[in-house]
Parts: structure tokens; sequence; C-alpha cells
């Protein structure tokens, strides 16, 4: 699900899973280089819910039913900013903290049997490039070894907008 405007010259591609503190921490080091490269960053995000997380793949249906209602961002950040509360907190409330209306339909959504084929291809995707941990973070093709802070984003936009690899190297031509 992308989240910015395809045309921006930084493509960040993060897999994740809502119910992974790391992937929150990261969602909180990308909101504001977000709202600060408005039209130069965009960030693609792949649902990749590890196995040992029991909601994370009722949430990330959830969040694929979100969409359906253009309000995906607003989902993630939602179960984000309450991640402690999954289990305990309904996906419905979820659903009206991101300011969604049918909250039936997120619930049905969460808890379908079937995955949704945007989360399936994911997590697909996700193992034929040999993902193990989230959040695992592309910049303009180039694969971080860890977690980037927000100084490392603005660090791989500065290159990027200086005609440089994300990584600090000459751009190919």
């Amino acid at each position: 699900m992308l989240i910015g405007k395809a045309s921006a010259r930084v493509q960040i591609v993060e897999f994740s899973d809502l119910e992974c503190p790391s992937c929150r921490g990261f969602h909180a080091e990308i909101e504001p280089v977000l709202k600060e490269y408005p039209d130069d960053v965009a960030l693609t995000f792949v649902h990749f819910p590890l196995s040992q997380h029991r909601f994370a793949l009722p949430a990330a249906r959830a969040a694929d039913c979100a969409l359906s209602f253009g309000r995906f961002h607003e989902f993630v950040r939602a179960v984000f900013e309450k991640q402690d509360s999954l289990g305990l907190k309904s996906w419905g409330s979820y659903a009206t903290d991101a300011a969604i209306v049918d909250t039936t339909a997120i619930s049905a959504c969460a808890s379908a049997s079937a995955n949704p084929g945007r989360v399936e291809r994911g997590r697909a995707l996700g193992r034929q490039m040999q993902i193990d941990g989230t959040p695992t973070v592309m910049v303009n093709g180039w694969r971080f070894n860890r977690t980037p802070s927000a100084a490392d984003l603005r660090a791989a936009v500065a290159q990027v907008r200086a005609g440089k690899e994300p990584m600090g190297l000459p751009a190919a031509n």
C-alpha cells in the first residue's frame, strides 16, 4: 500500500508486522520524514505478519479492509499507537480510531479465515526476498541492515536528492 506519491524520487519499502514493537518504532521514525518531504518521499507498506505474533495476521486483514475505505494509513497508525491493546481492544474500536464508520466490516475482515490477496502477496514476496524479520526497510532498492532511524532516512533522502544512491554511493548512469 503506497503512502505518498508514486512519483516521489525516494521510494521506501517496508516489510512490516502490525504487532511488531520494532515496526511501531520505525513507524514513529518514518512519519515525520513523510511529512517533511511530501513530494520527495513515498512509503510502500508490505504486510509481512510474523507467525509468532498472534494478532499480526488479523491486524493485516483489518488494515487491508481499511484500504477499501481509503483509511489504510490511518488504520495502521491507530494500531501502532495502541499496539499494546491488541487482543484487548476490538478491531471495530481501531476502525473508529481511524475514522472508519463501518466498524462491522473491519471486524469481519479481521476474523475472516481467508488471507486477503495483498497480505498473502506480501508474505510471498518477503519469503522470495529472504526477509526473516520486521521491519525490513529498503530505500530505492537498497536494503538497510538494521532498522533505520529518522536521521538515517533523512540522510538517504539527501543522498538521492543530490543524485547519489541512498547509501552514499554515486548513482549509476
